[in-house]
């Protein structure tokens, strides 16, 4: 209910140029939303924060102060507003709306569950509903002064019937204004002169829109103990284009111990590149020479890291042209990575995978391959191989999917490597065997989902090719050996297909292994049956941190 609370409270206290709606809101069905708010189980955030000072804990509190801005600017950007509720008194109904910002269910096709409310559509509410691909691709050509595919800009229809684009710093102004006065407020009172500059720059950023230079000092930050990204810093939300940022918060404080264990993936980025197995031309990008790997407990997360799926991990910055010159930094959340393998992944694993192979989901192995995919983020390429653009440009609104699938594959495969190395030193059957558990957690978000839908490829790709096999009792077993051939052979294909920027074939691949077998929907509902949760929710806060 808190969280239901701060949207109306910010919202009738700084929204002004929000759109209205036609659609009115009766109460739903009891049931159904008891049912949903039990598929999640509840965990606090409220990490150690002893050795942080009395300014540091003050910084906490603004960091998350914004956070609640920043809540209720996603919810903008995904629905629209918040105060079309208000006339809801349903308190179950509230709470699933607040969790899933917006009428639409994240984890069941985004199908509406409030009355008289329309599918979603593709481009959330960055773009008029009614819009299409075509329109918006032929007015931007039409006119260079019409930046309607820049990232921080919302595009609205005038009078005319006419696209114009709004820019993010002006349209949300009183957020923006009052989040740069707490960065300020928060950067006088941090003690780590280089985490007080990155606040300083992020302060301005947030009122301009351009993060270049906040991103770069974000960038060299080597001895802060809090974190705090914040910002339009992912491209999930926008399923028309992909192209729109929505906008997030992480409040953070380092692991040091886990930080050091990891630190020695580092040195290992350059081979790992020019390991990956696709011709010269397609690997020849290195990866910059700050992508370091931090491990975090996570204090408060916000916006749409927590709509839906909470998210595990992180890589950071957003602009592609700053993680190939200066690298990206990696953000591995280690208590909620710990909440979703022991309520969640465990679990599931007893359930579905074959009993002579249980033995191999290890919490360890579950870190590992999530750490990994960071890392698998930042390799790769970035560019297509003509010089015709990005790999982002030429993939379009598949390539959102393509990169999540890729830094899935490729992540099974550093493992490989790193295995061969004596960098991993644990049996390759647990990265394995966790990986496809991993799987299946994930797919039980609906195939709505960007990392559902990449999953689903993923394993479909993997089960026709036999490295995937279904038993008796709708259970799994993995053939290692295949699995092993058939991860070299996946990441070949999605990275050549980036790297030669072919959209079609990208479309072709997603169309032919995009679709749950009747075999695989039966496992899913299994693990329906016994209530697994399909993911955690956060009790989180100033209160819950007590301080």
């Amino acid at each position: 209910m808190k969280k239901i609370i701060l949207f109306t409270f910010v919202i009738s206290l700084l929204f002004v140029a929000c759109k209205n709606t036609e659609h009115k809101t009766d109460s739903e069905d009891d049931k159904k939303n008891e049912s949903y708010t039990s598929d999640y189980k509840h965990v606090e955030l409220s990490p150690d924060l002893s050795n942080l000072s009395v300014n540091d804990k003050e910084m906490v509190k603004i960091f998350i102060e914004i956070s609640k801005y920043i809540d209720t600017m996603f919810f903008y950007e995904a629905y629209g507003n918040y105060t079309d509720f208000d006339t809801i008194k349903n308190e179950k109904l509230l709470e699933r709306i607040t969790h899933n910002f917006g009428p639409w269910d994240r984890f069941n096709e985004n199908k509406p569950f409030v009355k008289n409310i329309k599918d979603k559509p593709l481009g959330a509410n960055f773009y008029p509903s009614d819009i299409t691909k075509e329109e918006l691709v032929k007015s931007n050509m039409d006119s260079l002064q019409n930046r309607i595919l820049l990232p921080y800009t919302f595009v609205r229809r005038d009078s005319s019937n006419n696209l114009y684009s709004i820019k993010y710093n002006n349209f949300f102004e009183n957020y923006v204004s009052k989040i740069s006065e707490l960065l300020i407020k928060a950067s006088e009172l941090s003690e780590n002169k280089d985490f007080a500059n990155y606040l300083k720059l992020r302060a301005d950023a947030i009122l301009t829109d351009n993060y270049t230079e906040s991103d770069l000092a974000w960038l060299k930050l080597k001895t802060n103990k809090l974190d705090f990204v914040v910002g339009p810093v992912t491209i999930y939300e926008d399923k028309l284009l992909n192209k729109k940022a929505e906008h997030q918060s992480y409040v953070l404080i380092k692991n040091n111990e886990w930080c050091n264990k990891t630190e020695k993936y580092d040195k290992w980025l350059p081979f790992l590149q020019k390991a990956i197995p696709v011709g010269e031309q397609y690997r020849k990008e290195e990866p910059g020479t700050h992508s370091n790997i931090y491990i975090y407990e996570a204090i408060y997360l916000g916006g749409s890291s927590t709509a839906g799926g909470i998210m595990l991990s992180l890589m950071q910055p957003l602009d592609s042209k700053i993680r190939l010159e200066n690298g990206s930094r990696n953000l591995q959340f280690k208590n909620i990575i710990e909440y979703k393998f022991q309520e969640i992944a465990k679990p599931i694993s007893e359930l579905i995978i074959v009993k002579e192979q249980q033995k191999n989901i290890k919490k360890e192995a579950f870190f590992t391959n999530t750490v990994l995919y960071e890392i698998a983020n930042s390799l790769g390429i970035r560019n297509t191989i003509d010089g015709k653009g990005t790999v982002r440009e030429a993939l379009k609104e598949n390539f959102t999917i393509s990169d999540i699938l890729k830094n899935y594959v490729l992540s099974l495969f550093l493992a490989e490597k790193l295995y061969e190395v004596g960098e991993i030193t644990n049996e390759l059957e647990e990265n394995y065997t966790t990986f496809v558990v991993n799987i299946l957690r994930v797919l039980r978000f609906g195939i709505t989902d960007n990392y559902a839908k990449a999953n689903l490829i993923c394993f479909n790709y993997f089960q026709e090719n036999g490295a995937i096999e279904y038993s008796d009792n709708q259970t799994i077993k993995i053939n290692f050996e295949k699995m092993k051939e058939l991860t070299s052979q996946l990441t070949q294909i999605i990275i050549t297909t980036q790297g030669d920027g072919d959209y079609q074939a990208t479309a072709d691949f997603f169309k032919k292994y995009g679709t749950i077998s009747n075999e695989l929907q039966k496992i899913i509902n299994k693990t329906n049956t016994l209530n697994i949760p399909k993911d955690i929710t956060l009790n989180q806060g100033v209160d819950v941190l007590g301080i």
